[in-house]
């Protein structure tokens, strides 16, 4: 699990605990804790994706070796990944412009 991942699921929990607790006061806000189960629901959504997004780990990589790249020498313009999908046969080329999307 990434830090991020680990850092999202610590906040879930945290906030699943506050409003377990909040919800259990008498002069509880039924509109508040509905959003707020809501945003919880949302946020458990976007792990659940981070989570099971198999192509995560190679996306990780890659910007690993990306940004140390830029750190090393931050006058490159940019960096050539070739992925091999069969042993042998033509490859692409995909430019891909990061300045033009970030």
């Amino acid at each position: 699990m990434s830090m991020a991942e680990l850092l999202l699921t610590d906040y879930v929990s945290k906030r699943r605990t506050e409003l377990e607790s909040y919800a259990s006061r008498d002069n509880a806000n039924e509109a508040y804790i509905d959003r707020q189960n809501n945003n919880l629901r949302e946020l458990s959504e976007i792990l659940d994706l981070i989570e099971n997004n198999e192509g995560m780990e190679i996306y990780r990589y890659i910007d690993d070796v990306w940004r140390n790249s830029d750190k090393k020498n931050p006058e490159l313009a940019g960096i050539t990944i070739v992925i091999r999908t069969k042993k042998i046969g033509m490859t692409s080329y995909l430019p891909i412009n990061l300045y033009e999307i970030i």
